[in-house]
């Protein structure tokens, strides 16, 4: 017993030296051979390179119907080895090459104990890190910086943050995380009808991706393009209603975020309210909240009603988060911060408000 203990130490410390890489292409599927060796024999949009002893790797990379290209990569840190680190990068189709994102500590807490089913979740998680301007992760959550200006979109966001979505993305567990992360990146980003198209084919179901689409909208700056879309989607109801909806809004100069200048009638948001009071737990709330919230127009006063349904301030604190968008009187949301048990709370939220003002 003693001996095996010491081995499945030893087989720890050994997985704590290595490292894992992430190369993500946005555009073309990819496929990687290292040193000579194939890592994946399908094109992926994401290839992981798991349990890396070395700290240099020589990569073939081979773009879907664009050729192939070699890089050399390194995996230090201030030219210094590193242990346990994720190395996330970019691939670049158009010049051929890799374009840095970031690296990240992975999660490197020792468990001896076999988990009882379901398995428990060992997927990694980042450390506080920000993501240039893109967003910032604090406790594994990422809080997003506010890129749009004031008046319509004209100029998309780079594409590294297209490369910073995917790497969140390959983080997410559910399709619900997934639909939050995007549904985040087209609110506080503007981007093209090739981004757009690109980041909807992370989300399985079409009516989720219709509606993602619906919300992205206001941010695409290419409107001329938008026809292209109609190719994320398979069937044909889908598609006219696609073509429904930008019909209608072809002329509209309001957008979905920016529309909120009117409060939603009080009737509707009282029963959205009741709806979240008769779930059982946060949990279900959150799931109903998350499907609902960005169709009404909220006062910062039916905001507090809204949170005030939550139990935990973990949640109400998210919830108010994505509430600040849909809020007619920004000037005063501040008060919601008195639904918050503990100080902490009320001043991430304060920070939170600070940081979109800018």
């Amino acid at each position: 017993m003693k001996f095996a203990y010491l081995f499945l130490l030893l087989n720890y410390f050994v997985a704590v030296s290595q490292n894992n890489v992430n190369i993500i292409s946005e555009e073309q599927r990819i496929s990687i051979r290292v040193n000579g060796s194939p890592v994946n024999k399908t094109p992926q949009a994401i290839v992981t390179i798991g349990a890396v002893k070395f700290d240099t790797l020589n990569l073939n990379i081979e773009i879907e119907n664009l050729g192939n290209f070699n890089q050399t990569i390194y995996l230090l840190n201030k030219k210094e080895k590193t242990k346990h680190v994720e190395f996330n990068y970019l691939v670049n189709t158009n010049k051929k090459t890799l374009n840095y994102l970031g690296s990240y500590e992975l999660d490197n807490l020792i468990n001896f104990t076999i988990p009882p089913k379901p398995a428990e979740d060992t997927s990694y998680k980042y450390s506080n890190n920000i993501l240039e301007r893109f967003c910032e992760i604090k406790n594994d959550k990422p809080e997003y910086f506010n890129n749009k200006p004031n008046g319509p979109c004209l100029k998309p966001m780079p594409d590294t943050y297209t490369g910073y979505a995917v790497v969140l993305i390959s983080k997410a567990q559910t399709p619900d995380q997934k639909y939050n992360i995007l549904e985040n990146v087209f609110r506080n980003n503007c981007v093209t009808v090739k981004q757009t198209r690109f980041m909807l084919d992370f989300i399985s179901f079409e009516v989720e991706r219709l509606k993602l689409l619906k919300s992205a909208y206001p941010s695409i700056v290419d409107k001329n393009n938008l026809e292209q879309l109609s190719s994320s989607f398979k069937f044909d109801a889908s598609k006219n209603e696609l073509s429904m909806f930008l019909k209608e809004n072809k002329n509209k100069k309001e957008t979905v975020y920016e529309k909120c200048a009117v409060a939603s009638n009080p009737a509707e948001v009282d029963q959205f309210v009741g709806l979240l009071g008769v779930c059982s737990n946060d949990g279900e709330r959150t799931l109903l909240f998350n499907k609902q919230y960005n169709d009404f127009c909220v006062t910062t006063e039916t905001a507090t009603k809204i949170l005030n349904t939550f139990i935990h301030d973990r949640e109400k604190l998210d919830c108010s988060k994505l509430l600040y968008f849909k809020c007619v009187d920004k000037q005063n949301y501040r008060q919601v911060g008195g639904v918050f048990s503990y100080k902490e709370s009320e001043s991430e939220l304060f920070g939170f408000i600070e940081k979109q003002e800018k």
